[in-house]
């Protein structure tokens, strides 16, 4: 999704209240200017996006609306011109246009989809879900991008949970498809074939001795890879009567089962999960299969507390079903440490080595990047399978009208690029440090920043390292309702790589500037303004340089 669809549940049980009509909500507004010298246009010379929610309450029946537009819809995978309606009446709340729901780790997991949704709680420890709806449009694909076409896809489901939120037992039964008509006829850069999937879940919670408790979940996926095969004979179990079983269809499974014991000032556990192989959902975006992994999992405080501690420790193995040549076995893990000895210094520390799903930046994005649309498109994922992160502040005296403070952070990554659901070969590995001072003077409202920042971002033939200072003021007025800040930022920029055996080492600069303004109106009326401006010079950006101005004007109204 790109962006956030606003939505909540309401509470229609106060029908025949005094006041009949109510209508609260609010309205936004952005303009995107843009202008280029020395490149072509990375992005349209002129961009705009509105949102709106409005809240009708007619007689306590409370009907939200949302939506979400703008001239830039054509250049998203996912729509980004959206609405939802998330109505309710007592124990029944509804989800109509843009939504998502999760019925399970294994089934539909927070894939978003056009449609409708319930949510029902009838009685004390029952709750029933169901959902209906377009999963995925149909595209015609993009081979200069290597987007493959993709059909439009439906999908619906049911979940039915019994008990509390530490004793209960939910089911559920997931289905969709897609619509073969709905392929364009347009020539993709691959093959794609028109799938069905099956998925059903059962889990499970139990609570023994108040601090012993013990959950678990089992699932299945039926998966149709090609609705055009021929139909075969399949076991008397499989559900023909929802889900043809052609030459083309297998199953798959996935379960975990966990137990953990909890005292006040620690916690242990042990987690067993196994993914089969090629076990996918219509239902996920992305999903991890192929494994086991068997974790030791542990909180607990020291130094009276000062110190809070939250551990996982384990053995991953792939190739459970022994269908690859070779198999690997490797220990997992992650650790976050944060400790306060005192009310000035803040320490935290963090590793993981779990495989996860995110978008991330490999280039110096965040110094130079021009508008916070830029980045909508969150199908862009790349695979991380590494990460550790280190953070310092250290407060020069006590809290008082003037504040001083030194940070220092460190962070790692490595991940690899997404293309359809596959990780590409070659991973990307991101260091960053940064350090610097910060200053706050409450009586002014004025603060002022300086920080120091390193990053280098390395893959097999590309190498880039970003060296540079970078600083803040800001400054509120007019009894703090008048916001401003700016910043400005230099970096020294070297890009080296490696192409047809032939190496080239390149220098640059860049010189970043920001200038915000925000001001708030009677509090209903928001106006912001923030202009950015980029130049580039050195052989990194042609013997000429370039540069970039980007304005963003917006307003936001509430009612």
């Amino acid at each position: 999704m790109v962006f956030p669809f606003l939505g909540c549940a309401q509470d229609l049980t106060t029908i025949g209240q005094d006041q009949p009509v109510k209508i609260t909500g609010g309205f936004s507004a952005n303009q995107v200017f843009y202008a280029a010298n020395g490149l072509e246009n990375r992005r349209d010379p002129y961009n705009y996006f509105l949102g709106a929610n409005i809240n009708l309450d007619v007689y306590g029946l409370n009907l939200p609306f949302s939506f979400t537009y703008s001239n830039q819809e054509s250049s998203f995978r996912q729509p980004f011109n959206q609405f939802s309606l998330n109505p309710s009446y007592k124990w029944i709340t509804g989800h109509f246009g843009y939504a998502s729901m999760s019925f399970s780790d294994y089934s539909l997991n927070g894939h978003i989809f056009e449609g409708a949704g319930l949510d029902l709680s009838p009685a004390d420890k029952w709750e029933v879900n169901v959902m209906y709806g377009r999963l995925q449009r149909a595209t015609p694909g993009d081979s200069s991008q290597q987007l493959a076409a993709t059909y439009k896809r439906i999908g619906y489901g049911l979940k039915v949970k019994y008990g509390t939120s530490k004793d209960f037992v939910a089911m559920s039964l997931f289905r969709s498809g897609d619509d073969i008509a709905s392929m364009s006829n347009e020539p993709s850069y691959e093959e794609v074939l028109p799938e069905e999937n099956l998925v059903t879940s059962i889990r499970f919670s139990k609570s023994l001795f108040k601090k012993l408790n013990v959950k678990g979940e089992y699932a299945i996926s039926m998966l149709t890879r090609d609705q055009q095969a021929e139909k075969a004979p399949s076991e008397a179990w499989w559900p023909t009567f929802i889900l043809p079983h052609r030459t083309s269809s297998s199953v798959y499974d996935a379960y975990n089962v966990e137990i953990n014991f909890a005292e006040k000032k620690y916690g242990i556990g042990l987690r067993y999960e196994q993914v089969g192989a090629d076990y996918e959902t219509h239902g996920a975006y992305y999903f991890n299969n192929n494994f086991n992994n068997l974790t030791l999992q542990s909180h607990f405080k020291l130094l009276r507390g000062k110190a809070n501690t939250q551990m996982r420790l384990g053995v991953q193995s792939d190739n459970i079903d022994n269908n690859k040549m070779s198999s690997t076995q490797r220990w997992v893990g992650s650790l976050n440490i944060n400790y306060r000895p005192s009310k000035l210094v803040d320490l935290g520390i963090g590793y993981s080595n779990f495989t996860s799903y995110t978008n991330v930046d490999r280039t110096y994005l965040d110094l130079s990047y021009l508008s916070p649309y830029d980045r909508l498109d969150t199908l862009n994922y790349s695979q991380v399978s590494q990460q550790a992160n280190l953070n310092f502040n250290y407060s020069l005296g006590p809290k008082g009208e003037v504040q001083r403070s030194l940070m220092f952070q460190m962070q790692f990554m490595e991940s690899h690029d997404i293309q359809g659901n596959n990780a590409q070969p070659g991973s990307s590995n991101v260091y960053a440090i940064s350090g610097g001072f910060r200053q706050s003077v409450k009586p002014t409202n004025f603060s002022f920043n300086a920080l120091i920042n390193l990053q280098h971002n390395g893959s097999l033939n590309n190498n880039t390292v970003v060296l540079g200072p970078s600083f803040m003021v800001s400054k509120l007025f007019f009894e703090r309702q008048f916001r401003t800040s700016a910043s400005i930022a230099y970096n020294l920029v070297n890009a080296s790589s490696i192409n047809s055996n032939e190496a080239q080492n390149k220098d640059g600069r860049t010189l970043n500037f920001r200038l915000n303004g925000h001001y708030k109106l009677l509090k209903k009326h928001d106006f912001r303004l923030t202009l950015i401006t980029v130049h580039r010079s050195g052989n990194t950006s042609g013997q000429q340089g370039n540069g970039e101005l980007t304005g963003t004007l917006g307003y936001n109204f509430s009612f």
